[in-house]
């Protein structure tokens, strides 16, 4: 499998509006049935036969996974028997590169000629990481080509998708109410990188019981113990 070259993928400009709407339609999601549709919203926007996503998520003790598939009803059980015997070969890829995996395989589709496979990995620096999967299995045949055109803006609005989880399984978890400040943000900051107390009381100018201070005010506020799960947390939630 040969992975499509990446490096005009941001260079389109701005999506179309139809990309804009589905990708604010992504965001406002709020339950688990809205991000199934905005999942049929994406399959349909693409002209894609199949489509799942899954991600996986950190968490304190244990991670959570979240599964969301869109497909004929006729034909779901076929592609996604092709998806998991690829799966292997497509978790391969992901080990190596992040960028998406594009390739043609007949013997996957069930003796179905023409069916073209994506998938796509997403991930954060949080330390989730999903992947977006899909098929195009038409008569006539998707090309090659037509689908890599189709990939910087299938790209684009998968990584909407799998923030709208995000925003979902942060809402699920709880996420804190009161908002950190600036101190204690940069506090964490350095705690990030390894720094001590003292070390970063000599960074920022202040004594260590300030640091200190703040330090515990974002564990309070982020509903942790440690400083390691208070950066990870901090982190998940786009303060980092």
């Amino acid at each position: 499998m040969d992975v499509q070259d990446t490096r005009r993928f941001y260079h389109h400009g701005p999506p179309p509006s139809r990309l804009g709407n589905l990708a604010d339609s992504m965001l406002a999601a709020r339950t688990l049935g809205e991000l199934d549709a905005a999942l049929r919203r994406l399959r349909d926007a693409f002209g894609l036969s199949y489509c799942r996503y899954e991600a996986r998520f950190p968490g304190q003790g244990r991670s959570r996974e979240m599964l969301l598939v869109a497909g004929a009803p006729a034909d779901e059980w076929r592609f996604a028997e092709a998806m998991d015997e690829a799966l292997d070969r497509v978790r391969e890829h992901c080990r190596q590169s992040i960028c998406p995996l594009l390739w043609p395989d007949a013997d996957l589709a069930g003796g179905a000629a023409g069916m073209l496979n994506v998938a796509i990995p997403l991930a954060s620096r949080s330390g989730d990481f999903a992947l977006l999967q899909g098929c195009w299995a038409h008569d006539p045949p998707m090309g090659e080509a037509q689908a890599r055109e189709q990939l910087p803006e299938l790209s684009w609005t998968a990584l909407h998708l799998h923030q709208s989880v995000r925003l979902l399984m942060l809402k699920e978890a709880g996420a804190p109410g009161e908002r950190l400040t600036a101190r204690e943000i940069e506090c964490l900051q350095w705690i990030a990188q390894g720094k001590t107390s003292w070390e970063v009381a000599q960074i920022l100018e202040v004594t260590e019981h300030t640091v200190i201070f703040h330090a515990n005010n974002a564990m309070r506020k982020l509903g942790v113990n440690a400083r390691a799960a208070a950066v990870q947390r901090a982190m998940s939630l786009g303060y980092l």
